[in-house]
């Protein structure tokens, strides 16, 4: 005879909405989830208990074999103690990729804004500057060692890389002489980005990321000129030389407490301009004593983003998927809720000091853009001998597990939470096992996207997870 229960570890996860038709029901040592209509929930909670014969079952509920074949096939029920899945991973995350190599270069402290939350000139000094000998030496070492076994990505960052775009364009050449295999990105503030400039990366297969944190002054209020000016239009006229050029490219905004009103607004402008990619970040800020570290209101940025995801959905419903809109955290945490699986950012342990690494402007080495200038995550330098990225290049980072997050071990969504990121936790809190300042919001977002999902109200083939 066989006898099925819910497996030990399933419990019922609040959506804190109470019109909500359905109760989720979630097992949070693997992720696995199941979105159950009220009308179904006696027979569900049945399951909680002892295993009870299938017979037995639907003499009492002989409706509800569909629920338990849901119920199963969401790895949730067990049949005579067995489950549908065996899941082996024990950290809490999987890589979305792992052959990747991402080498963050950063060019130039130098700018033309005077961004509020700006971090460019953290540990360096613009006395001192690696040679583009120097860093193509370490670049070929790195494709040389990798190419077989990592897609080579380098992320040219700053300051601002156009100011110094004669420079840029020479080293963009030589590193197209090493390989055409290697990928190359500009992270740009966007303002000196002429038509010449985006043919320029259209012909050498150079991807870009454009700053902008809105399409107004109120909403784009911290990245101004240093005059004071507002960088909106020059921003918008360089989005368009791009879109003229037909490069590939995204647009990164930084979330704030003075802009989350105005996500909406920004979204709908760009869409309608031509853009299809977006990333929507909250802003980390290296000075945990800002104001803005304490002000955000989590439930109007998680009705942000629901907005957003509702948003791409009716826009792809009439696109070809080629031409699908996007946005970084939407598509990754709908990944992580279907498969459980989370990219080199969104998980720990991360990729930093493996998977990516960065370089300041004097050839040091660190884990992780966003630790660059902090002593505690240096690796070396570009001058040494080539050190290949490993996680043994810092154990702290490399063996950081959800295990050692004291409140993160016990939370029902560890499993599918992607705000992990350890410099959140270094810089707000000075410890990187202290949980992600963005706890609450996960809290909020997990459970409403578990509900539009289940209601098909969000249809995953329309999002780019892949």
């Amino acid at each position: 005879m066989y006898k099925i229960s819910l497996n030990k570890h399933v419990r019922v996860l609040s959506s804190n909405r109470t019109t909500d038709r359905y109760n989720l029901f979630l097992d949070p040592e693997k992720g696995y989830w199941l979105g159950v209509k009220n009308e179904d929930l006696s027979a569900v909670m049945l399951l909680l208990g002892n295993p009870i014969g299938v017979d037995e079952f639907l003499q009492i509920y002989p409706s509800k074999q569909s629920v338990v074949r849901e119920l199963y096939y969401a790895g949730l029920l067990n049949i005579n103690g067995l489950p549908r899945y065996q899941n082996n991973t024990e950290n809490g995350c999987e890589y979305m990729q792992k052959e990747q190599l991402i080498i963050v270069v950063n060019m130039t402290e130098k700018c033309n804004l005077a961004c509020s939350y700006c971090y460019a000139h953290t540990g360096s000094s613009q006395n001192a500057h690696f040679s583009d000998e120097d860093i193509l030496s370490y670049i070929d070492s790195a494709y040389q060692c990798f190419q077989s076994t990592r897609q080579l990505t380098i992320v040219f960052h700053g300051g601002e890389p156009l100011v110094i775009f004669p420079r840029l364009k020479s080293l963009i050449g030589k590193i197209r002489i090493i390989s055409n295999n290697i990928r190359l990105s500009v992270q740009t503030n966007g303002t000196l980005l002429t038509s010449s400039i985006a043919d320029f990366f259209k012909e050498n297969n150079v991807s870009v990321g454009i700053s902008l944190d809105g399409i107004s002054p109120i909403s784009n209020n911290n990245r101004p000129f240093k005059s004071g000016a507002s960088s909106v239009d020059a921003v918008i006229n360089g989005i368009k030389n791009l879109l003229l050029s037909g490069n590939k490219f995204g647009v990164l905004s930084v979330i704030t407490p003075q802009n989350i009103p105005f996500i909406r607004q920004t979204f709908d402008f760009l869409v309608d301009l031509g853009v299809n990619n977006f990333v929507f970040n909250t802003l980390l800020q290296r000075d945990s004593s800002l104001e803005d570290c304490k002000s955000v209101d989590y439930e109007s940025l998680a009705s942000a983003y629901i907005d957003i995801a509702c948003r791409i959905n009716d826009l792809n419903t009439t696109r070809d998927c080629k031409d699908f809109v996007s946005e970084r955290s939407i598509s990754t945490l709908i990944k992580s809720l279907l498969y459980q699986e989370q990219n080199i950012c969104y998980c720990t342990p991360c990729g930093a000091g493996n998977q990516t690494i960065a370089i300041d402007i004097k050839g040091g080495i660190y884990a992780c853009d966003c630790l660059v200038g902090c002593e505690e995550f240096y690796l070396g330098s570009i001058y040494d001998k080539f050190i290949p990225p490993s996680p043994d290049n810092h154990p702290a980072l490399s063996n950081r597990t959800i295990q050692m997050i004291e409140t993160c071990k016990d939370c029902d969504i560890h499993r599918l939470c992607i705000n992990k990121c350890a410099s959140d936790s270094f810089y707000r809190y000075n410890d990187i096992y202290h949980p992600h300042s963005l706890c609450r919001l996960s809290k909020v977002l997990i459970p409403r996207l578990m509900v539009l999902l289940t209601e098909n109200r969000l249809n995953p083939d329309l999002f780019n997870i892949n």
